[in-house]
């Protein structure tokens, strides 16, 4: 459904899109826009590039310090599910899993995190 909705401005005549002029002006500037998008993306992707080449940490800041870090359960490689008392082995990237209960079944509850 076409609604016939037009644009017009009233401080900059040439900016409206009830004359032809008006639709080019306003499509020339949205190609434009455009272009520069992709420019900015391109250039953005291209610093993350040098600063990772650099070793410069990407995205935010650790809230703890490192030796808060080293005394967590997650950096030990053993983590606890709260509330249960069963020690869970996980490590990063790692589906947790239960420790002693042999197996692993479809009965068993991973949680990929």
């Amino acid at each position: 459904m076409d609604a016939k909705a037009q644009f017009r401005s009233l401080a900059e005549p040439w900016a409206g899109t009830s004359t032809s002029t008006g639709r080019l002006m306003i499509a020339v500037l949205g190609g434009l826009a455009d272009v520069e998008r992709d420019l900015i993306r391109t250039r953005t992707a291209e610093g993350r590039v040098r600063a990772k080449a650099r070793g410069q940490h990407m995205g935010r800041p650790s809230k703890l310090t490192p030796q808060q870090a080293g005394s967590t359960g997650a950096a030990a490689g053993r983590c606890h599910a709260q509330g249960t008392g069963k020690k869970l082995q996980c490590g990063p990237g790692d589906d947790l899993a239960v420790v002693g209960v042999g197996e692993p079944n479809a009965t068993d509850v991973h949680a990929g995190y």
